[in-house]
């Protein structure tokens, strides 16, 4: 039996929720998410418990500095740190992952695609 994955999700939408829940409810994993509006709201949580993955929606919250201030919490280094956002460029995507994100992954509205990504996120990790 497949341990449990547990998820925090960083994004102030709540159609974002949505989507990201039903790519979830589509897997073939246990998985326990939450969702965090603010990134401060997320860093007193994280400070607390250190899920398996944390995703932060960079294109709604508009904060690249975030990921410095999530990986310098004591013991949070065996989070997967991911930055999922619609507006990545090379550049942006150098950025996110100078500042301390471990991958970056394009949202997008085509369900099966999320899907498809989180199943390489978790089933082939």
């Amino acid at each position: 039996m497949q341990n449990e994955i547990t998820i925090v999700m960083i994004d102030d939408n709540r159609r974002d929720h949505d989507v990201f829940s039903l790519a979830l409810n589509n897997l073939d994993i246990q998985y326990t998410c939450r969702f965090i509006k603010s990134v401060d709201q997320a860093i007193r949580l994280l400070r607390k418990a250190i899920p398996d993955y944390i995703f932060i929606n960079i294109s709604a919250l508009n904060e690249l500095g975030c990921f410095k201030r999530i990986r310098n919490i004591t013991n949070l280094k065996s989070a997967r740190l991911i930055a999922y956002s619609d507006i990545f460029n090379n550049s942006i995507q150098a950025e996110v992952l100078e500042k301390g994100a471990d991958l970056c992954l394009n949202k997008t509205a085509d369900t099966s695609e999320l899907i498809a990504s989180l199943k390489k996120i978790f089933l082939d990790h």
